[in-house]
């Protein structure tokens, strides 16, 4: 069996259409007898194929440009699955050293309790999105206020949890 070989034909109406062709060739004797070959109509396939793939670069653009810091995690395990710029700039971290944290890792040690205790009713009440305040610890020890608001997705068959943090540092520094 040869590859396929894609390529482009015009059918009697006058239109283009994307092929895919297999062929193989057959033997007889040890000797090339005879080639046989299917085609196969693509273009619908082609075409849903290239809007999926518009579509993945949209939402990646939405995601990543978004003007909050978001975190997606896991609900069984609270380890952290993404992170957009916002989200690098909130912690000051690389996107890589964020994948390895834990979502309570995000937060300053005295408070991971409670922190833990608000993310299990995030597990045991999906369907629900819930709004907290909260403080997030930088890479450089700081703590910053921010307001989180979460929420169940199905991403690629999978739940998950995503956390839309918020900084308020300057709205608490007004109350102040």
């Amino acid at each position: 069996t040869r590859p396929d070989i894609s390529f482009r034909v015009r059918n009697k109406a006058g239109e283009y259409r994307t092929v895919e062709q297999r062929s193989s060739i057959a033997f007889i004797d040890g000797k090339p007898a005879f080639l046989t070959g299917i085609l196969r109509d693509v273009t619908a396939y082609r075409r849903t194929e290239a809007l999926l793939q518009e579509s993945e670069i949209k939402q990646r653009a939405l995601f990543d440009n978004a003007n909050a810091a978001i975190f997606v995690a896991d609900p069984a395990t609270g380890r952290v699955l993404d992170t957009n710029k916002k989200g690098e700039d909130l912690l000051g971290m690389e996107r890589a050293e964020i994948l390895r944290l834990n979502n309570l890792d995000m937060h300053p040690q005295q408070k991971r309790a409670l922190y833990k205790r608000l993310f299990e009713r995030h597990i045991k009440t999906p369907g629900r999105h819930h709004s907290y305040e909260a403080e997030v610890l930088r890479k450089d020890g700081t703590h910053v206020p921010v307001r989180i608001r979460s929420s169940y997705l199905r991403l690629g068959g999978r739940l998950v949890v995503q956390g839309i943090f918020e900084d308020i540092s300057e709205r608490k520094r007004i109350d102040d």
